[in-house]
């Protein structure tokens, strides 16, 4: 199987692939990462790793705040 960096990067595998002559999952299994709604438009839908953007930026910045103000232990 194939981890692509991105959903992105996963459709252009699929698409050369699909050129290639080569299955989708049957040949070949692609995971991409994003989780972006386009994974699910694809027939059959690949496999994708979803991120929680919103809540890892939450915590970073709450993370920053808590060094400027000088705690030293964070929890992260």
């Amino acid at each position: 199987g194939i981890l692509a960096s991105s959903d992105m990067t996963a459709l252009s595998l699929y698409k050369v692939l699909f050129k290639r002559g080569r299955r989708v999952p049957d040949d070949v299994m692609i995971v991409g990462y994003d989780g972006l709604l386009l994974s699910r438009l694809m027939t059959p839908e690949f496999t994708t790793v979803v991120q929680p953007m919103e809540k890892i930026g939450k915590l970073a910045a709450g993370i920053i705040i808590d060094m400027v103000n000088g705690k030293k232990n964070i929890n992260a």
